[in-house]
């Protein structure tokens, strides 16, 4: 028997009443960032995004553009200004006052959730903004009470919604301008700045090399020669631009030169870069980048700003030098490189700017930085067989070196052998660097004199018993001379020592005063 299907009749209707609750305020202020630096990209962002808008509307050109960031130490304050299109008086509360809300462009804007400008909340006592646009005479001043909208989100379970503890805390008033005000700016401060862990947002060298990393800074040219080879492949990527950004007055740079420490001792430098394209998922170009031809020695230490390949949108970073990690056959390998991918609005960063939301793109994207992982890797990989097969050749050079300097010979069959190994290595050392050039010049200068050195060893062999003083031995009865040998190869023996070192250390005692004197 059939079994019927009984649908009963449904009616839809729109919720009632929909609770923002004020717990939201804090989830995208404080709770959006990892790290309080971060609060200084956010403003940069905007700042630049207001600049394009002035360049866009003719009020200034992009190389007229200023970021200025004064930090003051002693009054724990941080304002950053920007000379950019401004805030409109008739928009201030819509744009200052308001929570994810933007007249932003995802598509041309470098921030578009409207959340930014609110990020110092959790980082200071009071967060002022002050603002005019062009033709206007008055500042338009927006004053977020961080304590009290601290006190208030403690609250909990008083049912106040998001836009009744915004009220509460947040004042808006206008001022005359200034002198030497500009005529068209956005000024956001941070009074009194909270001390986090190492205070480090209040540290003007960490603030610095924080936003020469992030921030869309032009590379100094004095110290990175390849800087005009990148500019220009970048320069056709929408959204690449560099702007004059200052912190106390002076300019800010990105990080790069042409070298850099490896560890305490040893260096490495830059010298070329490779240049790509990324290429979309209907074959258009959504990104381009770079990375640097380096000796690809060891991991790049974190006091080198510009390790990693970093990815960037708007020129401002998204993520951080392990942001590609996963794409390495092993995440040591991300940091060991140097490079950028600079990508195109077509990817779109999420909200905490340290991936991108899922998309056509972003699988592009992805594919090909995995395919720039895995190549990378291998120059890892190879470089580091390259370095363990050099290490083994200076091994065997400074053995041949100690048989050929002074090595004293037991007898013939003594000679035969050290002649073998000495004349094998020295034609096998001369292959290797007739087939690559790894080595400094000293070193192909001392395998020739090696060469040198083995024609007169092998023509004139120094055996032992030519070298024996027989007077030094007529006072020492068998065992007394047996005995004496015994101590000196305890006393003279060594892990580093070969056997024909120590036979002519233990030696030396009894040779004639010619060979002694030749052998120091």
């Amino acid at each position: 028997m059939a079994q019927v299907v009984r649908q009963e009749a449904m009616t839809t209707r729109k919720p009632s009443r929909v609770a923002v609750g004020q717990q939201l305020v804090e989830v995208i202020t404080s709770g959006m960032y990892s790290d309080p630096l971060m609060v200084l990209r956010e403003y940069v962002q905007n700042a630049v995004d207001a600049i394009d808008a002035a360049a866009e509307s003719g009020l200034l050109s992009r190389a007229e553009g200023r970021i200025e960031i004064d930090l003051d130490g002693r009054t724990r304050t941080i304002a950053i200004l920007d000379n950019g299109v401004g805030v409109g008086e008739s928009a201030v509360t819509e744009v200052l006052c308001s929570l994810g809300h933007s007249t932003k462009s995802a598509d041309r804007h470098r921030g578009f959730r409207g959340i930014g400008r609110l990020g110092g909340l959790g980082y200071c006592d009071e967060l002022v903004f002050e603002t005019r646009q062009a033709g206007r005479k008055r500042v338009t001043t927006v004053t977020w009470d961080c304590r009290r909208l601290r006190a208030v989100l403690r609250r909990d379970g008083d049912g106040r919604s998001a836009s009744k503890a915004v009220r509460q805390v947040v004042t808006v008033a206008t001022r005359r301008g200034r002198p030497g005000e500009p005529q068209h700016f956005f000024r956001v401060t941070m009074r009194d700045v909270h001390q986090f862990h190492r205070d480090e947002l209040i540290s003007i060298p960490v603030v610095r090399s924080y936003l020469a990393q992030v921030a869309p800074v032009a590379f100094d040219a004095s110290r990175f020669p390849l800087a005009g080879k990148i500019e220009s492949h970048l320069s056709g990527l929408d959204g690449y631009d560099t702007y004059d950004l200052r912190l106390n007055g002076k300019r800010v740079f990105r990080p790069h030169a042409e070298t850099f420490a490896v560890s305490g001792t040893r260096s490495d430098r830059i010298g070329d870069v490779e240049l790509f394209v990324v290429p979309g998922p209907h074959g258009d170009a959504i990104g381009r980048g770079w990375y640097a031809c380096t000796g690809f020695r060891a991991s790049i230490p974190p006091s080198v700003g510009m390790r990693g390949v970093r990815v960037r949108q708007g020129n401002i970073e998204v993520g951080d030098e392990y942001s590609l990690a996963n794409s390495f056959s092993e995440r040591r390998f991300a940091v060991w490189h140097i490079g950028e991918i600079h990508v195109s609005y077509a990817l779109r960063a999420n909200a905490r700017r340290d991936r991108f939301e899922q998309s056509p793109a972003c699988e592009a994207f992805l594919e090909h930085a995995n395919r720039l992982g895995r190549h990378l890797s291998n120059l890892c990989r190879m470089s580091s067989k390259e370095r363990s097969a050099r290490a083994a050749e200076e091994r065997h050079l400074r053995r041949v070196e100690e048989l050929l300097s002074g090595s004293v010979l037991v007898d013939g069959d003594h000679f035969a052998m050290v002649r073998e190994l000495a004349a094998t290595t020295i034609e096998e050392l001369h292959a290797a660097g007739a087939s690559r050039d790894g080595h400094a010049p000293s070193f192909y200068r001392r395998l020739a004199r090696a060469r040198k050195d083995f024609r007169g060893f092998a023509s004139a062999p120094p055996y032992l018993r030519a070298q024996l003083d027989g007077r030094s031995l007529r006072h020492l009865s068998k065992k007394d001379l047996l005995e004496t040998v015994a101590r000196r190869i305890l006393a003279l023996h060594a892990p580093d020592k070969s056997a024909e070192q120590l036979v002519s250390e233990v030696m030396s005692e009894y040779f004639r005063p010619a060979s002694r004197q030749k052998r120091r």
